[in-house]
């Protein structure tokens, strides 16, 4: 598969994760987050979204294989970036809140856990990639 190819394919897969990212946040919000504080909600539902980004990416990478690990670092980053300018419209427009509150997102020191769900992004296709390959022996 050409490099191309494989940019246009994992830009749609991109779709899937956000599919699942707002699936995962309805689940926070209308199962398990009623009987939780707001912050162990989010540390949850933090971690289930990480394990859904890696089973995803392994799925995809079985599929369509990521032929280098440069091609899976550069994925990643476009994964990332799909990701910080979708979550960055959806609070500026839809929310119509002001880029503090963008900004407050990435916090880690008010507990908030969002970068860890953008470094997980970003570093799975070459994780699951490393993997596939240490698994074949490569």
């Amino acid at each position: 598969m050409t490099t191309a190819r494989a940019l246009g394919i994992y830009t749609l897969l991109w779709f899937g994760l956000l599919a699942f990212a707002v699936l995962n946040g309805g689940v926070r919000d209308f199962v398990y987050g009623k009987g939780l504080d707001a912050s162990t909600a989010h540390q949850i539902s933090t971690l289930a979204l990480c394990v859904v980004i890696v089973v995803y990416t392994w799925l995809a990478h079985r599929i369509w294989p990521i032929a280098s690990a440069a091609l899976a670092l550069v994925i990643g980053l476009l994964w990332m970036l799909l990701t910080v300018a979708f979550e960055t419209w959806m609070i500026l427009s839809v929310m119509e809140e002001d880029f503090t509150v963008v900004l407050q997102s990435y916090d880690l020191t008010r507990g908030q856990l969002w970068p860890l769900v953008l470094v997980c992004t970003g570093v799975a296709p070459w994780l699951v990639r490393r993997i596939g390959q240490h698994r074949a022996g490569a």
